[in-house]
């Protein structure tokens, strides 16, 4: 949600480029959401790294969010969003792996309608959101928070054991 708002700004007003250049740096969140997804795909996490692959590549896409805020040259700031997508893409296969896995068979449809929900349906709240905190604060202290607020909280699944051993889970 929060790069709806970020890159049209960080691209147009930050750095004075075009809108090729804005379409450029999705795409290269697009590319590395693909590359993520592909590598979760073609090797396999196992149960027992499972849950802290997901933490550190969420913790990854928080310190690219952050590193937002002070990088100031165009392949800079693609090779960032390469690597926010593709940590982005692998946390998604991974999690989806993980919430089909872990929910009962009568209850997968509910469970995965469900996040899709948080996944899809929530992305305008979170743009809103991110928006109005844009107005609030600013393009630089808007990346740092949004970067840090995802670090911390993957960094604080990393002391929580039903987190951190969340592959290792039976499902019922």
């Amino acid at each position: 949600g929060p790069l709806l708002v970020i890159l049209p700004v960080l691209s147009k007003l930050k750095l004075g480029l075009a809108a090729n250049a804005f379409g450029s740096f999705y795409a290269m969140v697009g590319a590395g959401a693909c590359l993520g997804a592909a590598m979760a795909m073609w090797r396999p996490v196992s149960d027992q790294k499972l849950g802290m692959l997901v933490l550190l590549a969420n913790a990854v896409g928080g310190l690219t969010l952050f590193s937002l805020s002070w990088l100031t040259q165009p392949w800079l700031i693609a090779m960032n969003l390469l690597i926010f997508g593709c940590s982005s893409g692998l946390v998604a296969v991974a999690g989806i792996h993980w919430f089909q896995r872990g929910a009962p068979a009568q209850m997968l449809g509910r469970v995965m309608s469900i996040l899709l929900f948080c996944v899809i349906g929530l992305l305008p709240a979170s743009a809103a959101l991110a928006g109005w905190l844009l107005q609030k604060t600013g393009l630089d202290q808007l990346c740092q928070s949004i970067g840090l607020v995802v670090v911390l909280i993957a960094s604080g699944g990393m002391f929580l054991s039903q987190l951190r051993n969340m592959g290792q889970m039976e499902a019922e």
